[in-house]
């Protein structure tokens, strides 16, 4: 492959770079990732007067992950966890190997750099089935809003299915005959069908008979989670639906409490079988 001129930018480079991630048959939501946290690493490069992707050197890399280290989150005003930095390194790092590897630059200049410490703690605190009761119910002073956030809770928490898969159900990836939800292009573009309880139908289907209808728009389709504007629920308001019914629930909530409500989701399925 031609090399690139040393004055070509760095968005020509990250343009080349998710081009050839997606050949190699990685998701867009990886894609999409990947390139947010590059995109994040080449403003901070600006910022320090590393104006060329070739004039990033191991150094650069050092500053960077103190950067990171240091780095306040400005939705949550704290600084970034652990997993959160090395993932942004280990994208950098990827990037610039794979244009090694694509000879669009001669040698990779963070061969060397090492990661940040992996953080190895395991969750220390996990709710209760009737700790998620208190949770679920603070839906009920909402009307039909309420009756959809209980929904969604519910499947939730009670599939074990990712945020973005919950988003992208439509109406029709509910079979209530068989007590499942079919997911296409799951985590690793993978389809796959997922048990629901009986319990996690009911709410279902009280959204969908009551609340849904009035929450439909002209541009709402089949979506089978709509938000007050008529569209499809998306994974970001998910998670600020979890932090707000944390909140009155009267929890306290960290940047991101989805991994303690995962770590739940079993005495979600052992008790309403």
């Amino acid at each position: 492959m031609e090399q690139f001129n040393p004055t070509d930018s760095f968005f020509d480079l990250l343009d080349a770079y998710e081009t050839h991630c997606l050949a190699e048959g990685q998701s867009m939501n990886t894609v999409k990732t990947k390139r947010c946290n590059l995109r994040m690493f080449i403003k901070w490069c600006f910022a320090n007067g590393v104006k060329r992707p070739l004039a990033v050197t191991k150094a650069v890399g050092e500053q960077y992950k103190s950067y990171l280290a240091s780095y306040i989150n400005p939705r949550s005003g704290e600084l970034l966890r652990k997993s959160t930095r090395r993932r942004r390194v280990t994208d950098v790092r990827v990037f610039y190997r794979e244009l090694t590897y694509l000879e669009i630059i001669e040698s990779n200049p963070l061969e060397l750099l090492r990661l940040p410490k992996a953080q190895k703690s395991l969750p220390t605190s996990f709710l209760s089935f009737d700790e998620l009761e208190c949770v679920f119910n603070e839906t009920t002073i909402y009307g039909i809003i309420g009756l959809r956030d209980r929904a969604m809770l519910e499947l939730y928490y009670g599939s074990g299915a990712r945020r973005m898969e919950i988003a992208k159900l439509d109406v029709n990836n509910v079979n209530f005959t068989k007590r499942e939800i079919f997911i296409s292009d799951g985590k690793g573009d993978k389809d796959r069908y997922v048990p629901i309880a009986k319990r996690t139908c009911d709410w279902l289907k009280a959204y969908i008979i009551i609340a849904r209808p009035k929450l439909l728009k002209l541009d709402s389709g089949m979506s089978l989670f709509i938000d007050n504007q008529g569209k499809r629920f998306r994974a970001t308001q998910l998670s600020d639906l979890v932090k707000k019914y944390l909140l009155k629930a009267g929890y306290d909530v960290g940047f991101d409490n989805r991994p303690r409500f995962k770590h739940s989701i079993c005495g979600i399925k052992i008790c309403s079988v």
